[in-house]
């Protein structure tokens, strides 16, 4: 959803297998009330594009409706700059 001139919703990562069969939700370092991982959400595009850029992302797609899937793949992205 858009307000104003920023995006707002709730994207996840996925990290999938080589053949595409296998599928686990990105956690980064954080923990829920009970201590166990917390899987990373991001409720804006800005957040999400910001996160993929630091993993060395040069170009990124957002879905921009609900239940939309993109895939991203680090090898065509190019060696990471500086």
């Amino acid at each position: 959803m858009q307000k104003a001139y920023f995006w707002h919703g709730l994207w996840h990562i996925l990290c999938v297998s080589l053949d595409g069969q296998s599928e686990r939700l990105l956690v980064s370092a954080r923990r829920d009330a009970e201590g166990g991982d917390k899987p990373r959400e991001f409720r804006t595009a800005n957040g999400l594009i910001s996160f993929l850029h630091s993993l060395g992302f040069r170009s990124v797609m957002v879905p921009m409706e609900e239940g939309g899937r993109l895939s991203h793949n680090l090898l065509h992205h190019g060696p990471r700059r500086h």
